[in-house]
């Protein structure tokens, strides 16, 4: 619930707003160890980020939550690995 809150805030540009819901969100998943809501938290994470124009903190989200659904053999796997070579050349380190 708190990811889909994130979600319409950050649709809304109340971009502060949707951290702030999604850092709920993760820290949730993280302490129940849901490891799908937490890779959820952290792709939505990842793409207020890039709309807020921090390429590096949107490529650092995606690449966590890319692992995660590697490690549980999620077809979620390839859109975020798409997100994450797409931006890869665009950070700025």
């Amino acid at each position: 619930m708190l990811t889909l809150l994130g979600e319409l805030c950050g649709r809304q540009g109340a971009h502060d707003r949707a951290v702030e819901h999604l850092r709920r969100a993760l820290s949730s998943a993280v302490g129940v160890g849901d490891r799908i809501a937490e890779a959820a938290a952290l792709d939505r994470l990842g793409e207020t980020s890039r709309l807020t124009g921090d390429l590096d903190q949107a490529h650092r989200h995606w690449q966590q939550a890319l692992t995660i659904y590697k490690g549980l053999d999620l077809p979620e796997a390839e859109q975020i690995r798409v997100k994450v070579s797409a931006y890869s050349g665009l950070r700025g380190t």
